[in-house]
């Protein structure tokens, strides 16, 4: 999907939802098994650990909405791991600079009073993920490099002009799909109902 950057286009708001609304199906697909539906017995939930703007691909438009766009699709599993029991204290490292969140940088978690990383590998991992993706596009560049230096939990920002492109609610999503602490970060049933909301 770089090609929009590479060109300088504005990425319309409506795609953006578009986005947002395919890539969270996918990660309920991958969290449960399931898109929308209960979740599949003793499915093991699967975190993609290279989500980023560049390992999302547009297929063919949907017959049924948003007739007007290619749909997108999320690739590349090559770092895709089950979290057995549905989380793990994963201790390696893998993942694209600028595009992780901050339970796959095991250097720069902070630390429990005994020692142990504060947050293990979860699905809300995925959640980072898809909200990094959309955010991509709303700022032109891909991932966030300059929140690496977790000095202070910062969350994305938008300046006056992506503000002035997009709405409130669209960016406001974002930032609560990107939250520093994991736990903070809403689960994606609730992200999509707030996407279908809007």
């Amino acid at each position: 999907m770089d090609k929009h950057l590479a060109r300088g286009r504005v990425v319309p708001e409506q795609f953006l939802w578009y986005l947002f609304e395919c890539l969270c199906i996918t990660g309920l697909l991958l969290e449960h098994g399931n898109s929308e539906n209960a979740p599949v017995a003793n499915w093991i939930p699967i975190v993609h650990r290279d989500m980023k703007m560049s390992n999302v691909f547009l297929g063919l438009p949907s017959e049924t909405q948003y007739r007007s766009y290619s749909m997108p699709k999320l690739g590349d599993f090559g770092l895709a791991i089950h979290l057995p029991g549905g989380e793990l204290s994963y201790r390696e490292t893998y993942g694209t600079d600028g595009n992780m969140p901050i339970e796959q940088m095991r250097w720069k978690m902070p630390l429990m009073d005994n020692g142990a990383l504060s947050w293990p590998l979860t699905a809300k991992a995925n959640v980072w993920g898809i909200g990094n993706i959309v955010a991509s596009l709303v700022i032109q560049k891909e991932g966030f490099k300059e929140f690496e230096d977790f000095k202070e939990q910062r969350e994305p920002f938008f300046d006056a002009l992506q503000a002035d492109r997009y709405s409130k609610e669209l960016r406001d999503l974002i930032t609560d799909c990107m939250r520093f602490d994991p736990n903070k970060r809403p689960d994606l049933t609730r992200v999509l109902a707030d996407i279908r909301t809007h």
